[in-house]
């Protein structure tokens, strides 16, 4: 198994609109890489127990059973949802992929 992670590291004064993302973005995101409905889950950034800012504002992952049918998707709506980005963030995310071993 496959796992797609989107991440949104922290910076001073950085704008993200965490109800946008959560209500149209990640719906939006889901369909155009056919997720379904257990596509990407989120995570928001939390202070540190030593109150240290977090590293990453928003984390999202995702399984993806196959990294050929993901690029197919990807190649194919990939500039959609990057268009969409600047409509609740004005950080540029950084997207990893991996093999789940655990």
């Amino acid at each position: 198994m496959l796992r797609c992670t989107v991440l949104y590291p922290n910076k001073n004064g950085a704008k993200f609109d965490f109800d946008y993302y959560i209500k149209k973005h990640i719906p939006f995101a889901n369909e155009a890489f056919g997720l379904g409905g257990g596509g990407f889950k989120v995570s928001k950034g939390l202070p540190g127990p030593d109150g240290s800012a977090p590293v990453y504002l928003c984390i999202a992952t995702a399984e993806i059973a196959s990294p050929e049918a993901f690029a197919a998707r990807m190649q194919a709506s990939g500039a959609k949802v990057a268009a969409d980005v600047p409509n609740y963030t004005d950080i540029t995310p950084v997207v990893q992929m991996a093999e789940v071993l655990l």
